[in-house]
């Protein structure tokens, strides 16, 4: 089982199990590829939205690394292990029964490779480690997704508060007109004043309507940038 089906496996064990709960989920590899590139010319990212794309681009590669580093190729290295002791005089054993003697070197080395068949066949720690980083690229397309809608709804919303402010602009111009009209009127004795005063009153409640339209469309750009 070499490592190219270990990660269709695993990818077919997340969509098999995303799609039977009713959700979807984007080919993840391709999609940061093509896709993505694709929705930058029309995503204006803020620096702090880059930051933490960049911030999980990091765990990403991370976790890349990681279920590289435990697929089959890599289980395949074996270990190898180095030792070495060091004395002061070499040492001499007498055999009594044949009084042969022995001599134990006073530095010895060792040189040892080991390969674990049951290491080779587990594949367990390389599908856990392809999972978190299916779990990793999915956080980042869900980020991705929110900042595609957060900008569309802010775009949307700052098209309305425009429409919004021109009429109330046009209104603006018909209530001074009014009010001037009153204002002649109430001189020439035609109105009482009570009507002049609301004249007024309607010209103050359209600069206020307009002065938070400007804030509100002045916080949507502050905050796109």
């Amino acid at each position: 089982m070499n490592a190219s089906s270990h990660i269709m496996r695993s990818q077919s064990h997340i969509l098999s199990a995303l799609m039977s709960c009713g959700l979807f989920v984007f080919p993840l590899q391709g999609f940061s590829q093509t896709q993505e590139t694709a929705c930058t010319d029309s995503l204006v990212l803020t620096r702090a939205d880059s930051i933490s794309l960049a911030v999980l681009d990091l765990g990403i590669e991370k976790a890349r690394i990681t279920a590289a580093e435990s697929d089959f190729i890599h289980r395949l290295v074996p270990q190898i292990h180095l030792s070495s002791t060091v004395g002061l005089r070499d040492l001499v054993f007498v055999d009594a029964a044949t009084s042969a003697g022995y001599i134990v070197p006073r530095d010895a080395y060792s040189f040892t490779l080991s390969l674990s068949i049951t290491e080779i066949l587990k594949s367990e720690k390389h599908e856990l480690a392809l999972l978190d980083l299916q779990k990793v690229q999915s956080e980042r397309q869900l980020q991705w997704e929110r900042l595609r809608t957060d900008q569309a709804q802010s775009a949307s919303r700052t098209k309305d508060l425009e429409l919004e402010r021109d009429l109330s602009q046009s209104e603006l111009a018909q209530v001074q007109q009014l009010l001037e009209f009153h204002e002649l009127l109430f001189q020439q004795g035609k109105i009482q004043f009570d009507a002049l005063v609301r004249t007024r009153i309607q010209l103050l409640s359209v600069r206020k309507n307009l002065l938070r339209l400007d804030l509100e469309l002045q916080s949507l750009r502050h905050a796109s940038r």
